[in-house]
Formats: structure tokens, sequence, C-alpha cells
């Protein structure tokens, strides 16, 4: 898992990690043994590879439907409504109402999840092709 610290991403190997709520994640790192350690990194921005949490956590991403899906070029591109996970690469399905569209659930599209809403950077052309 990487945290951002001081404006850079300083790796912390995992001794323990699981998921308490939709967004809340109990994680204990090596070398952190103490709780003024560990509270120093409270409230920080963390970075973990969906690959690295096994498949019933993965399944909390269930958890996400009903998020604001808002895209850094598009503004608010709907609501999700359901995660597709019976494919090879688990899939946001997204509705505006009008249509409905798939984006891949990665770590590089995923800016930041906060409240309730999905903050997405897609790549360029991937929503447009839903929106025309």
């Amino acid at each position: 898992m990487f945290i951002e610290l001081n404006g850079g991403l300083v790796p912390f190997f995992i001794d323990s990690f699981r998921l308490k709520k939709e967004n809340i994640a109990l994680v204990k790192f090596e070398d952190v043994d103490s709780e003024e350690d560990a509270q120093a990194l409270v409230g920080k921005e963390v970075f973990l590879p969906l690959e690295f949490i096994d498949e019933s956590q993965q399944n909390e991403l269930a958890a996400l439907i009903g998020f604001e899906a808002i895209d850094s070029k598009h503004g608010n591109i709907g609501k999700v409504t359901d995660i597709l996970d019976n494919t090879a690469q688990e899939l946001f399905q997204i509705s505006n109402g009008d249509q409905e569209f798939l984006i891949p659930i990665t770590e590089e599209f995923i800016q930041k999840i906060e409240g309730n809403t999905i903050f997405l950077e897609t790549p360029e052309g991937l929503v447009d092709l839903f929106l025309e």
C-alpha cells in the first residue's frame, strides 16, 4: 500500500487488512507499532491496487451502487447502477437516465471516492462514445 506523505508516495507493507465498512478499512502495517505512529497516518491519501484485495473483500464494491460518477472531463455522467464482476475486468455500469454504459474498475481511472461520489479520470474517447 502506498500513502501520500509530504507530496510523495511512500510504500507501507501490510501485516493485515480488513474492510470494516464501505469506506473504512482496518490496516496493520509492518513497523508501525505505536499509536503515535499510526495516528500520523490517519486521514492520509492511500493507494492500493484492486488485485491485492481478496475476492470476498472485492464484493464490497457492491457498496458503490447508487454512487454518483463524476468524470474529470465530462462532469456528472450518471449513477452506478451495478457492478459487473462476471467478466475478465470488473466494470461499473453507469446510467444517466437516457443511456447505460460500462467503465472498467481500475485504479488508473478512479481518482478518489468521497462521500457518495466516485471521481473518475477516464481515457480520451471512452465516455464520449456514450454521450454523443
